[in-house]
């Protein structure tokens, strides 16, 4: 579903990439318009789990017997319109996961990409085909910027520096891994970090594991598309919390106790 955004991904993930922010992408096709009702993707699903926001494998089949009707904002440039999130499982289809906005269609049109955020019990929708609403990212006067400077203020600073210096190797593009096999990947980012290799089982960077390694494609992303993930267990925090650093559309990441970063590459040069 996300392949019909009328706007680019990868753009819109650099966008808020840059000002540290984890989203979720959804984007309305003219059916689910019409019918008002949405697939919750496995990655949305995902991110509403990750971030402690719903579990849909712990709820129950049927809307009006186990649905879960939250407040949400849609996010304007300057304010917040109040709505409702609706989160369930059908009897029908196997209960396949479904969401939906209310009003949405006062807010966004079919395939525009849109992106969910959760701040603690907070759920905001911005419909990042509006032009006008990611600009107001940068205004920090604006919802989505006090969104985005509150997020960063609460993260770790050894985070936040790592997450930079993991940004300025992101903007070198591809780099050919100083040493073959899976292992290379992982040694080849540690020397771009500055880390020495070591037999030390002590967390590399200031309290933080480096794990990196090469996942396979998914979702229907084209061929040429190269995914790599960084997955980083911060040992000194315990919380069960997650950051995200999608640099391409986003993959499912696997299980972790710790919370972690998840990268994709820049796509591969097309053949």
């Amino acid at each position: 579903m996300l392949d019909k955004s009328d706007t680019s991904i990868g753009d819109t993930l650099k966008a808020f990439n840059a000002f540290d922010l984890e989203v979720g992408f959804i984007v309305p096709t003219e059916t689910t318009m019409r019918k008002s009702i949405m697939d919750a993707t496995a990655s949305m699903r995902d991110y509403l789990h990750d971030t402690n926001f719903h579990d849909y494998a712990a709820q129950g089949k049927g809307q009006k017997q186990n649905g879960i009707l939250r407040k949400a904002y849609f996010v304007r440039p300057r304010g917040l319109v109040e709505t409702k999130v609706s989160l369930y499982r059908p009897e029908t289809k196997d209960g396949d996961p479904r969401m939906w906005f209310y009003d949405l269609k006062s807010h966004a049109q079919a395939f525009n990409l849109l992106a969910v955020i959760v701040d603690g019990q907070d759920f905001y929708v911005v419909n990042c085909s509006d032009k006008a609403v990611m600009a107001s990212l940068h205004d920090a006067q604006s919802p989505l910027g006090e969104i985005a400077a509150r997020r960063r203020r609460s993260m770790d600073p050894s985070v936040i520096e790592l997450l930079d210096m993991i940004r300025v190797i992101s903007r070198k593009g591809f780099v050919p891994t100083l040493r073959s096999g899976d292992t290379g990947i992982g040694m080849t980012l540690e020397t771009m970090l500055g880390i020495k290799a070591s037999a030390n089982k002590a967390p590399d960077y200031k309290g933080i594991e480096i794990k990196a390694k090469r996942l396979g494609l998914c979702g229907g992303w084209p061929r040429e598309v190269l995914r790599s993930e960084i997955t980083l267990g911060n040992f000194r925090d315990s919380r069960k919390s997650t950051r995200r650093l999608p640099l391409q559309p986003p993959h499912r990441r696997p299980q972790s106790a710790h919370p972690c970063i998840d990268l994709c590459r820049e796509p591969w040069p097309s053949r």
